[in-house]
């Protein structure tokens, strides 16, 4: 087992519920990874943004059918 895979469990369980995007993951890594060189930032967003899409998945998909009905020129989210 690498060392970091604690830390980048716990980093992952505390990046995601604060996160309000992916992109949010990505700087949170390069902060690690500019203080800690072996840190795996590749493997922390993949596993980070995986569990962020999961936890927002319902949201993701209202905005979506948001969209596509404001762009059809409908109105509410069934379309």
């Amino acid at each position: 087992m690498n060392a970091t895979d604690p830390i980048m469990e716990l980093l992952v369980d505390i990046a995601v519920p604060t996160a309000s995007h992916p992109s949010e993951i990505v700087h949170i890594a390069q902060l690690v990874k500019a203080k800690s060189p072996e840190f795996d930032d590749t493997k922390f967003i993949e596993r980070a943004t995986a569990q962020w899409e999961d936890e927002h998945a319902d949201e993701l998909a209202a905005q979506q059918a948001d969209y596509f009905a404001m762009v059809n020129g409908k109105e509410g989210a069934d379309v």
